[in-house]
């Protein structure tokens, strides 16, 4: 499986501080972080690249995107390893950014 050499260039997401913790504006799942990741390269929007990357199935990123759902924890860290995106933004609920310090 090859992982991509570079960080995904996707735009920032708005986020607010509130007691030193990040706090995601608009949406669910860190505004909806899976659907902006499938638009960024290497993806381009393709649900069964990603969901070969990360090991599961498309049906599974088309389920998860069309509940908006959160990526199920099982996924994160493969998910950080191929995206570049971190866990902390994928799932702050099971990674707290205080846990990077």
């Amino acid at each position: 499986m090859d992982t991509p050499t570079k960080l995904l260039e996707i735009e920032p997401l708005q986020m607010d501080c509130y007691d030193d913790k990040p706090v995601v504006k608009h949406g669910s799942m860190s505004d909806f972080i899976l659907e902006r990741a499938l638009k960024a390269e290497p993806f381009a929007g393709n649900q069964s690249k990603f969901a070969r990357a990360i090991g599961t199935s498309q049906q599974n990123i088309s389920n998860w995107l069309r509940a908006r759902a959160k990526l199920p924890g099982e996924y994160v860290l493969r998910a950080e390893e191929v995206t570049g995106i971190s866990r902390h933004v994928w799932r702050p609920d099971l990674y707290p950014l205080a846990e990077a310090k």
